[in-house]
């Protein structure tokens, strides 16, 4: 069992379910579109993980803004392709007063890295955004 479907069983969620809601209309509305913001620290590519990902194409080092995740309530590439990883090398913080959300490097990250969260912080923190 990867550590991606050990933390989808931690929220009770099954695998299948989860996969047909984020490929729905409801969840589109409800997470908004995606949309390239012209962030230059990173590109969609193939990920390391499975399917696409966000990869470095510059160096980071550890409290770099890599870019928005959520602006305006649009999800940018990062917001959507980031993917899961339990040794992550960046984290998404929250702006309370206006949902937006930036991705900032955790460590140093170079080049060609993927870039990647631990999706049990937002969940950790989810009471904060209530």
């Amino acid at each position: 069992m990867t550590d991606f479907e050990k933390f989808i069983k931690e929220q009770n969620v099954d695998l299948e379910t989860i996969n047909d809601y984020i490929d729905s209309e409801e969840f589109e509305k409800a997470a908004g579109p995606v949309i390239d913001i012209g962030d230059k620290g990173y590109e969609v590519g193939k990920s390391f993980i499975e399917g696409l990902g966000v990869i470095a194409t510059i160096d980071f080092e550890k409290g770099d803004v890599i870019g928005y995740g959520i602006i305006d309530g649009c999800r940018s590439l990062a917001g959507r392709y980031t993917n899961h990883s339990k040794d992550n090398n960046a984290k998404f913080y929250y702006f309370k007063e206006n949902n937006n959300m930036i991705l900032i490097a955790e460590s140093d990250i170079e080049a060609d890295d993927e870039i990647v969260v631990n999706y049990r912080h937002h969940t950790d923190l989810r009471s904060y955004y209530e």
